[in-house]
């Protein structure tokens, strides 16, 4: 996770760098999102996106920011007989850091100009908590709309499928037994960005 930060802080130092010949842009953006499984009850959380534009239409840049994730932490399981069972879920807080690569594709240069994006990384929790949950790879496609402002500035709106690689702990109670185990799977997210290019 260090040299990842570390490969992070050298690319956006190295945008800085060639910030005045490259158009490099910098954006704040709010996030919020409900699971579209059994995973993920809700998240939020904030990103800053910075990169270059090598044409006006094309976007390239990697951003940072803080996920809260409310989703299941472990899920119980007892078979009961004659055909019936009975099931119990828990759900569980993370405070998550997220790092990740955008490229975006504008199909305009207007005031208000539709996009296509794509964001490939990585989560990491924050707490030493054994069980993870959202922690691990993450991919986000996503449409929205630039609009234009004074002074250069704008806003941007857009809608994602976040999948994000997923684990929680799973109990068979059957016959009195205490078996647990890891699972793993990808969950899937509605999310809702709401940006400000500076």
């Amino acid at each position: 996770m260090k040299k990842l930060l570390c490969a992070f802080c050298l690319v956006f130092m190295c945008s800085s760098a060639i910030a005045q010949e490259q158009n490099f842009e910098k954006a704040f953006e709010f996030n919020g999102g409900v699971g579209l499984d059994d995973c993920i009850n809700y998240s939020f959380g904030a990103n800053f996106v910075g990169g270059i534009r090598p044409k006006e239409t094309i976007f390239i840049g990697a951003g940072i920011g803080y996920a809260y994730i409310d989703g299941l932490y472990y899920t119980s399981y007892e078979y009961l007989g004659k055909g019936n069972s009975s099931t119990y879920d828990s759900s569980d807080i993370r405070n998550n850091l997220q790092v990740f690569a955008r490229a975006k594709m504008n199909f305009s240069t207007e005031k208000i100009s539709p996009f296509v994006s794509l964001d490939l990384g990585g989560t990491f929790g924050l707490s030493s908590n054994n069980i993870k949950m959202a922690n691990g790879f993450i991919f986000e496609p996503a449409f929205g709309i630039d609009i234009k402002m004074a002074n250069k500035q704008s806003m941007h709106i857009m809608l994602g499928y976040k999948g994000c690689q997923y684990e929680y702990e799973r109990f068979d109670l059957t016959y009195g037994s205490t078996g647990t185990e890891m699972a793993n799977k990808m969950a899937g997210t509605f999310c809702i960005h709401i940006g400000f290019n500076l």
